[in-house]
């Protein structure tokens, strides 16, 4: 490993520099632009990363903010970022020969090590159950979940409201392509309001609103004339016998 003196450092204070750095250079020091400033990195034969890269902030190697796990050049396991100030965790991500796989959690910037998301992934693709939690320093508990399959989001998306209770449903319609369901609930967990929208431009087709009774107070079908295929006829036959059926369901 090459170092660059300065003219004016003294002959000993060198002397030092050099003694320091040779004790490492069986596992490697380097400066990089990022969570790992400074670095310990143990190498195999073949000069590739190999076991546990351990991440400092500042140069003495005093303040962890992590570590990176290698086999034979190639990220392998859990790579975590701790918060510099409070070392509690920022980042965790999964890899297999360098793409995420597994859980990728992210932790709140202010260094208190609250949760705020955990992601699935598979070969750096979204994969799986989605979570994500409210923000505030008096609050853990789930906001929004999701499905994704390689990459793409497949629902049923759910939030919540800060209760706990399900604050609302997305919902894919396999019998209806490029339309979903969108409903909403009062914290008591009732259903508040069922609206069948489309993917495209997210237009809302037909709505049905509930009072906390469960009553019915209001229900509509998109007017004729819109460019879509149902007429006011046809959506009180159809659609609304769509949307009866699945807030039965949902109730």
């Amino acid at each position: 490993m090459s170092v660059i003196f300065r003219p004016k450092t003294p002959i000993g204070k060198m002397l030092r520099i050099g003694v320091a750095l040779a004790m490492f250079s069986s596992v490697g020091l380097t400066s990089q632009a990022s969570a790992c400033n400074y670095a310990v990195e143990p190498k195999n034969k073949a000069g590739q990363l190999h076991g546990k890269k351990l991440c400092f902030h500042d140069e003495a190697r005093k303040v962890s903010t992590g570590f990176e796990t290698y086999a034979n050049g190639k990220l392998n396991g859990l790579k975590l970022v701790l918060h510099h100030v409070t070392g509690k965790p920022r980042y965790e991500w999964n890899y297999v020969d360098n793409r995420q796989s597994g859980v990728h959690k992210t932790f709140s910037d202010d260094g208190s090590g609250r949760i705020e998301s955990e992601e699935m992934y598979r070969n750096d693709r979204q994969d799986g159950l989605q979570k994500y939690y409210f923000e505030g320093p008096d609050v853990f508990s789930l906001y929004r979940t999701t499905t994704y399959a390689d990459g793409k989001e497949i629902g049923p998306e759910t939030t919540f409201h800060k209760s706990g209770q399900r604050a609302g449903l997305r919902v894919l319609t396999p019998a209806l392509a490029g339309y979903r369901y969108d409903a909403s609930f009062y914290e008591n967990g009732k259903l508040r309001s069922l609206e069948l929208r489309t993917m495209e431009n997210n237009q809302n087709l037909a709505r049905i609103d509930y009072a906390v009774s469960g009553r019915i107070v209001k229900m509509f079908c998109l007017p004729p004339g819109a460019g879509y295929l149902y007429t006011v006829d046809e959506c009180q036959k159809h659609l609304r016998g769509r949307i009866m059926d699945l807030a039965a369901q949902i109730k």
